[in-house]
């Protein structure tokens, strides 16, 4: 499977979001003034698998549904679902290895597909079973790793030349190109409601990426950096609040971010090592991603922005420990490795 390149304001100001008259979003400034007190989840929960060792929770809704991967019995990995009544469910085509990414609170769910010849395509599965691809820019790869209720896509797709470019795929799958921040390459990661998009993108002389956000009516607009050379715009919630990883130097390491409206960059720090990241952020400010540690390996941590970040209880094993998805009743998603050093999807609540 080809490699993705890129692992992957902002909160519009309360006197405008407060004159939207949209009682959705004054509802979710009203839950912002009481900061939320973190409560770390007691354990890990073992998902389960279909056959194979390795499995990955890389998403969840509202309802508690599960995305991701895992291997089948053959070793090959094969996108499923995982749900309290049916536990994990193979969704993968026949023949074919498959990853998903997201999944909105509709039950639809987007990822990738390996083709026979080696073509990555962006693939969405429907809540009945119906599997489709998704119209790239070439003949190239393409991926699709974020979806909103409206049904909205976000990803990227190789071009002619072989870059790959950020784009937004509409409901009727017209293909809308996000564009770059003056490089050659770019990658979207993350949609909201409100059809805000984070991912990162090369600026200027094909130079390191930094983080962005794009709206239909302002185009892309870098993020920027802690005062290093590197950034990535991971998660998005409903406030515009965008969460990643930024460096404060060039050639260091980057440490998980939030990006908020006044301009501000919070670093998250790590838990006790020399780099973290951040993935996910919920309509109430709860943030999950990994950290390194003072030891060694990784763990998934959880988070707010006023309390800082918190390791997550896992198998005891140290490698690849993440947290990637948070929903808005404070569930988690993730994968953390056994004491046999297999990767198991988790679900912390």
């Amino acid at each position: 499977m080809t490699q993705r390149w890129i692992s992957t304001w902002l909160l519009v100001g309360v006197a405008l979001i407060a004159g939207t008259g949209c009682p959705e979003i004054e509802q979710l400034l009203s839950d912002l003034e009481v900061p939320v007190t973190p409560t770390v989840p007691p354990r890990a929960r073992d998902l389960g698998g279909i056959g194979g060792d390795n499995r990955f929770a890389w998403s969840i809704n509202d309802a508690g549904v599960v995305v991701g991967y895992a291997q089948d019995e053959d070793g090959n990995l094969r996108a499923i679902r995982w749900t309290e009544e049916e536990g994990m469910v193979n969704l993968g085509d026949e023949g074919a290895q498959s990853r998903a990414f997201d999944i909105n609170n509709n039950g639809m769910i987007c990822g990738v597909t390996l083709t026979a010849d080696g073509i990555v395509d962006a693939t969405v599965w429907s809540p009945s079973g119906e599997v489709r691809r998704l119209a790239p820019l070439s003949d190239g790869s393409s991926e699709a790793n974020g979806i909103n209720d409206l049904g909205q896509i976000v990803g990227g797709s190789d071009n002619e030349n072989g870059e790959r470019l950020a784009v937004l795929w509409e409901p009727d799958g017209s293909l809308v190109v996000l564009g770059t921040l003056g490089g050659a390459r770019s990658v979207a990661n993350d949609i909201n409601n409100r059809s805000q998009v984070v991912g990162a993108a090369q600026t200027m002389d094909d130079a390191e990426a930094h983080a962005y956000i794009w709206t239909r009516q302002g185009g892309m607009v870098d993020l920027g950096t802690l005062g290093g050379d590197l950034s990535d715009g991971m998660g998005i919630d409903e406030l515009g609040r965008v969460v990643g990883r930024a460096n404060a130097a060039p050639g260091e390491n980057r440490f998980a971010v939030v990006w908020l409206a006044d301009g501000r960059i919070i670093d998250l720090g790590a838990l006790g090592g020399t780099g973290s990241q951040a993935f996910s952020i919920n309509d109430r400010g709860e943030i999950v991603g990994n950290s390194s540690t003072a030891s060694t390996g990784s763990k998934a941590f959880y988070g707010t922005l006023d309390a800082g970040i918190f390791q997550l209880p896992d198998f005891g094993a140290f490698n690849q420990n993440t947290a990637r998805k948070i929903n808005n009743s404070g569930v988690i998603a993730g994968f953390v490795n056994n004491p046999e050093r297999s990767l198991r999807a988790v679900i912390w609540e």
